[in-house]
């Protein structure tokens, strides 16, 4: 099978068209393909929150985004599409089919691949914190933010992606140093096996971790944001794992 991940799309925070033309191009290109996973955060709720309000009680906030984007709803929900929960989507567990991790292997079962999306690398951002009500600060955090990406957008009309783009580049330059070392413990608390996939950190590559003389090889599938898309591909017939970059026409 052929397989092509997605994660951090993050729609539902930025501008309304540059999120459908963002969806209608990750359902086209995953027409080439015999699975599509999304491996976290394809769509935003962080930004919905109140002070005090839990990540999981926005089903209703979830709900909004996937009415406006009913096409992205039915492909979520069809057999064609696994979806990972991130912790920006996690109200998608009450509204479909969710796991927060899946482990698929080639066709000889010798070679395994670990998807999940990596959240749980930071205390702050695990899945345990964001169920408790004194996860306030990071939805204000997600509020802000939002409406620093509707401003760049707004400042660069020729190009709807520009903001986006910009706005991304500050959130992984900010991120990137702290995020390194605790992915790199973090794969380590996982089972063993060939490769892992992450998403979370924005950075889409490939990683070699380390710990205790043990190498772990990891992929990231970076982020559906701006003017491209990246993703992860697994074949597991021939046992290719590698990133790509779609680019989206606005």
């Amino acid at each position: 099978m052929r397989f092509i991940i997605f994660s951090d799309g993050h729609i539902g925070l930025g501008e309304p068209k540059a999120d459908k033309k963002k969806v209608a191009k990750i359902i086209e290109v995953s027409k080439d393909y015999d699975k599509t996973i999304f491996n976290g955060d394809m769509i935003e709720t962080w930004k919905y929150g109140k002070l005090g309000w839990k990540v999981s009680n926005r089903k209703d906030k979830a709900e909004d985004i996937l009415y406006i984007h009913k096409n992205l709803k039915n492909f979520m929900i069809s057999d064609e599409t696994i979806v990972l929960l991130g912790n920006h989507d996690y109200a998608l567990k009450d509204l479909m089919e969710t796991e927060e991790s899946i482990v698929i292997t080639s066709n000889d079962f010798k070679t395994s691949y670990y998807i999940t999306h990596g959240n749980n690398c930071s205390k702050e951002t695990s899945f345990d914190y964001i169920k408790r009500s004194n996860s306030w600060w990071v939805i204000t955090t997600a509020w802000i933010s939002s409406i620093v990406s509707k401003a760049f957008t707004k400042l660069f009309k020729k190009d709807v992606a520009e903001g986006e783009e910009i706005l991304n580049k500050i959130y992984t330059s900010f991120k990137e140093n702290s995020d390194k070392n605790v992915m790199n413990d973090y794969i380590f608390t996982l089972p063993k096996h060939d490769f892992y996939v992450v998403g979370h950190t924005h950075k889409k590559g490939r990683y070699l971790y380390n710990k205790d003389n043990e190498n772990r090889r990891c992929f990231n599938t970076g982020h559906c944001v701006g003017s491209h898309l990246d993703a992860v591909t697994i074949d597991t017939e021939t046992k290719e794992i590698k990133t790509i970059r779609i680019d989206v026409e606005y």
